[in-house]
């Protein structure tokens, strides 16, 4: 049990989203004072915007080097078979 742990935070629901239903961010110390609130939705709203964006071009580049490395893997596969059935004959 934690005692004497007061954090800060901003809850966002997100409306329409496949996967999230909100999200949370957790404020600094002494940050909160620095803006008002509507400050604050507003740089949460930004953050989630800006990480929504670079999402898909992270997937697309995995899905790129998946690709890739299924193709070495199936060519050495073949390469392999076909020396064996050179050796073989």
């Amino acid at each position: 049990m934690l005692k004497g742990i007061c954090k800060q935070f901003i809850t966002v629901k997100i409306k329409n989203h496949k996967l999230y239903e909100e999200a949370i961010f957790i404020l600094k110390d002494n940050k909160q004072k620095l803006l008002n609130d509507s400050e604050l939705v507003f740089e949460a709203n930004r953050i989630l915007c800006e990480n929504e964006i670079k999402r898909p071009q992270k997937r697309r580049k995995r899905l790129k080097k998946l690709l890739f490395s299924s193709i070495l893997l199936l060519s050495g596969a073949l390469i392999g078979a076909a020396i064996t059935i050179f050796i073989t004959k």
